[in-house]
């Protein structure tokens, strides 16, 4: 997106960041450049930026809640999944890939990491679903440990991945928050077209 960020930059960021926090024995620490754009006519020295900005207003992109929503619920200890029949898509190839004659592959859709606070027992799955279609993914909580009822949900999604924020309309892509209820060991859920969902699930041993 010009100047920020689109959220398809969003869901790669998304994506990627899963990777980072699965390994985040070997990841101590993420940085993001470039941060900031000047959106006046001809003051923007580069694309795509975090965060856009004038004189009078500023705004985060679709990537800048992407990072605040990974950093924002997170837990001190990792916790493994096991994962069956991940549905996958072809790789989209640009004009570039193709004059290279790169070999399109069959891609995941869904990324995914836990992790889970020592201390209140609290998990946060995170789950990044890339495709143009809703995924429902069932949920098993393998363990002796005691699951409320009550959870949250907050959902960072756009009906079109090429959608943006901007100086006019900040607020177009942000998170929202909803109660999850009747949350269970074993439930389903279904994660929405491209979106980035957090479940906050509270746990007890």
């Amino acid at each position: 997106g010009r100047p920020t960020n689109n959220f398809n930059a969003a869901l790669g960021d998304a994506a990627w960041m899963t990777g980072m926090e699965r390994n985040s024995d070997i990841v101590t620490m993420s940085a993001y450049a470039p941060l900031f754009s000047n959106v006046n006519k001809g003051a923007t020295h580069w694309t795509p930026d975090l965060i856009g900005y004038n004189a009078l207003s500023v705004y985060g992109s679709p990537s800048y809640y992407a990072q605040k929503m990974f950093n924002t619920y997170l837990g001190n200890e990792l916790v493994s999944v096991v994962s069956e029949n991940i549905p996958t898509q072809m790789q989209k190839l640009n004009r570039r890939d193709s004059l290279d004659a790169v070999q399109p592959k069959m891609l995941p859709t869904l990324f995914y990491v836990a992790t889970k606070n020592s201390k209140t027992g609290t998990v946060y799955l995170k789950v990044v679903n890339t495709s143009e279609k809703m995924q429902t993914v069932n949920i098993d909580f393998k363990g002796k440990i005691k699951v409320m009822q009550n959870g949250l949900s907050v959902t960072l999604k756009s009906d079109d991945p090429m959608n943006t924020n901007s100086i006019t309309d900040p607020e177009k892509i942000v998170p929202v928050k909803e109660t999850v209820k009747k949350i269970k060991k074993n439930f389903n859920y279904t994660f929405p077209a491209y979106s980035i969902s957090v479940l906050q699930v509270e746990t007890k041993e």
